[in-house]
């Protein structure tokens, strides 16, 4: 799977970085906890689009939770948007 790149500075709003923020602090304090899924969305802060990875995960199909997956496909589909570049 192809990971792309994105400008996080030039894209991502704050109302976007407290999103996954918020994501990702609910998964580490419920059930949902998933380390991999968790550094996946941390990814997305340097840059790094890691839609393909998450949403063929295992830890994201098991996550229960549906008000929270939807959150999580609610911010790849933002961060799918975002212009790419080329990191030579």
């Amino acid at each position: 799977m192809e990971i792309t790149h994105f400008d996080r500075h030039e894209s991502m709003n704050d109302e976007t970085r407290s999103e996954i923020l918020q994501v990702i602090r609910t998964l580490s304090f419920s059930d949902e906890s998933s380390f991999k899924l968790e550094n996946y969305l941390y990814g997305l802060f340097d840059g790094y689009d890691y839609t393909p990875l998450i949403l063929n995960s295992d830890d994201f199909k098991n996550i229960k939770d549906k008000e929270l997956s939807d959150r999580v496909r609610k911010i790849l589909e933002v961060v799918n948007k975002y212009p790419r570049v080329e990191y030579k």
